[in-house]
């Protein structure tokens, strides 16, 4: 039985011919995963041969997905395994707190003053916080996670034009990327199809990608969904509390490591 992901979707997709085609025509170097976040650690634990991580030994984010990628482990994971607030507030693990927009571990470190560190953490995009307790990594062909929030496809240069041109062959379409900077994970991980909080039309996107993956009979086929914004979309970076900025700009840099 399929359980639902974050988008509410309990539809049953044949991951494993989705990996086969990718592998035929892109010749991937790395094994496509999935990322799934559950609302308890007992369900995390009831996920079949997921190894849990001593939480004495702090990782990264990267470091638990270059697991399952490279060597294909099934991996789960609590905010106590992280390294810090920086990678679990990615993923909905730890809030974006006001100390956390502050900025002040990546001030001296990636960024040059406070402000620019402040502006950062604001400019990311992270996964809601409060909802869940776990996170699970697993290679998609392993069925072990059912419907993952996320898929994971890691592509070289060649390989990702490609897939773009792809996508652009017919019913051109120009397409946009973000790059955060540091954590730039935020970028992929934190992002979501359509209005935060909307799961109906997150759900409707995700199900439509992934069916037409399936279905389409030629390769560069596009097609447009009759969803539209009700707004004029445009970037929102957020905006950091004047007392905080405030509060930290009369503490010292920090120089230490980075803020991971």
């Amino acid at each position: 039985m399929t359980t639902a992901n974050c988008f509410n979707d309990k539809f049953e997709y044949d991951y494993a011919g989705l990996v086969e085609g990718l592998n035929r025509y892109l010749r991937l170097k790395a094994t496509p995963i999935g990322l799934k976040r559950f609302k308890t650690v007992a369900e995390m634990e009831a996920v079949p041969k997921v190894r849990h991580p001593d939480p004495a030994e702090k990782i990264a984010m990267d470091q638990v997905v270059g697991q399952t990628r490279w060597i294909g482990y099934t991996l789960g994971i609590t905010m106590d395994n992280l390294m810090g607030a920086q990678c679990g507030a990615v993923v909905g693990l730890h809030p974006r707190s006001e100390e956390w927009l502050a900025g002040e571990r990546m001030n001296g470190v990636w960024y040059g003053t406070l402000k620019d560190s402040a502006a950062h953490q604001a400019a990311m995009t992270c996964a809601s916080y409060g909802d869940y307790e776990a996170l699970v990594t697993s290679p998609l062909t392993s069925g072990r996670i059912d419907n993952p929030d996320i898929c994971l496809i890691y592509m070289t240069p060649g390989q990702m034009i490609t897939f773009i041109n792809g996508l652009q062959h017919v019913n051109y379409k120009k397409y946009e990327f973000s790059c955060v900077g540091e954590s730039a994970c935020a970028d992929s991980w934190g992002n979501t199809f359509g209005r935060v909080g909307d799961n109906a039309m997150q759900t409707k996107i995700l199900r439509a990608a992934l069916d037409f993956a399936v279905t389409a009979a030629d390769p560069g086929i596009l097609i447009d969904l009759p969803l539209e914004w009700d707004e004029d979309f445009v970037y929102f970076a957020g905006k950091t509390p004047p007392e905080a900025i405030s509060k930290q700009m009369r503490k010292s840099p920090v120089t230490g490591p980075p803020g991971r």
